[in-house]
């Protein structure tokens, strides 16, 4: 039976929200991207918004190390996630955990955000640049996106074998535990099966990965200003930092 992305994604989340908090690069990646952030924000008090938060293990990483009065908002559409992400923040009252359609566009006030970080949601949204530019109306003058993507210049396949095996050569050295309870709970198996549906869904059309410079062109597109890219993510993924800025917009 054919799976739509829908469905494929309902699946997907069980398996990433048990083993995210295990998985390395992802913990790397979040206090990179909780890094970023801090050093981009300006005052004392701060927006920070998660365009599809999946169970919000990125706020954990941003909570330890910012020091400023933090406003959080996680969006997505998974409900499993957003429970999930509801009960880890539960003792963090300036963590909102909201269901959104990111297809509908960022549901927060115009000039109401400093920074919007967004972890492989955007190969799931139909109209990406619809996306980039309610994002940007969402920003404050200054305010920063940061989008982080599988790399659409290979087989999207590749990302989470790239992933696993880097999880697989780390294990013998301090990643023991985490390896071995992925196994017991059977979430190495599932990940091949839905990497495997997520190369089929790429296929079919259902989902968009971009390629570095198609993001860049995106961004520029929906009026963003100093516009760059990098790779991150086990070298699978590329980062992408979009600033808006008014003056410029004129």
């Amino acid at each position: 039976m054919e799976v739509t992305s829908k469905q494929f994604l309902a699946s997907f989340m069980k398996t990433y929200a048990a083993g995210a908090a295990l998985f390395r690069p992802l913990r790397e990646l979040h206090e990179d991207l909780a890094e970023r952030v801090v050093k981009t924000l300006r005052a004392d008090s701060a927006t920070v918004v998660d365009a599809g938060c999946g169970n919000a293990l990125f706020f954990e990483s941003l909570s330890r190390r910012s020091t400023q009065r933090l406003n959080l908002l996680g969006f997505d559409v998974e409900e499993e996630a957003l429970c999930d992400a509801r009960e880890r923040h539960i003792e963090r009252p300036f963590v909102g955990i909201r269901f959104a359609d990111l297809n509908d566009g960022l549901p927060v006030e115009e000039n109401s955000v400093d920074v919007v970080v967004s972890v492989n949601a955007l190969y799931w949204l139909k109209d990406q640049q619809s996306f980039f530019e309610s994002v940007r109306r969402s920003l404050k003058d200054g305010g920063v996106f940061l989008c982080v993507n599988p790399d659409g210049g290979g087989n999207p396949k590749s990302l989470f074998e790239k992933q696993e095996e880097w999880l697989r050569n780390q294990a013998a050295i301090h990643e023991v535990g985490a390896w071995n309870a992925l196994k017991e709970q059977g979430l190495l198996q599932k990940s091949i099966s839905d990497n495997t549906r997520i190369d089929e869904a790429a296929r079919r059309g259902e989902l968009r990965y971009l390629k570095a410079e198609e993001l860049v062109t995106l961004a520029r597109a929906a009026g963003y200003s100093e516009v760059s890219s990098e790779r991150v993510y086990c070298d699978t993924s590329v980062l992408l930092y979009a600033k808006r800025i008014k003056k410029e917009e004129a």
